[in-house]
């Protein structure tokens, strides 16, 4: 688990090293400086709202598997994953092992399909960049 956070941590600490070189060389020499700060911007911002976005898909998908299992308990029939954060799903994972043990590996499945399909829907978006990444043809300016 530890290996893939860091391959994902270089990867995303590489991209951001090829968008403000991209950034650069595609604006006039004078107005590098400018297109880095404004790529680098861009970037943060795109971030941002995929982290959003992959918010709303997980708990979309989460209320969808975890909502019959949670209906089908007496102790879990108390908690409404409609309404219940993400968070605090993940936080009350030790009390819900002391009070339903024999659902905890049912529990773990639907958490792991919800991510599983989560990350699924990003693919045509990763596909997306690379193939701009791929076609992106570096036209300078004359000028510079």
């Amino acid at each position: 688990e530890r290996a893939y956070y860091a391959l994902a941590g270089l990867g995303m600490g590489l991209s951001y090293t090829a968008i403000s070189y991209l950034a650069q060389i595609s604006v006039p020499l004078e107005e590098a400086g400018s297109a880095a700060v404004v790529g680098h911007f861009l970037s943060i911002v795109g971030g941002m709202l995929g982290l959003v976005l992959y918010q709303a898909c997980l708990k979309s998908r989460l209320i969808i598997n975890m909502d019959p299992i949670f209906k089908s308990n007496i102790f879990l029939s108390s908690f409404d994953v409609r309404t219940m954060d993400i968070a605090a799903l993940e936080m009350s994972g030790g009390s819900l092992e002391n009070y339903v043990p024999q659902m905890m590996h049912q529990i773990g499945e639907k958490l792991v399909e919800s991510l599983h399909t989560t990350f699924i829907l990003s693919v045509p978006f990763l596909g997306f960049a690379l193939l701009m990444t791929v076609l992106y043809k570096h036209h300078r300016n004359p000028s510079s």
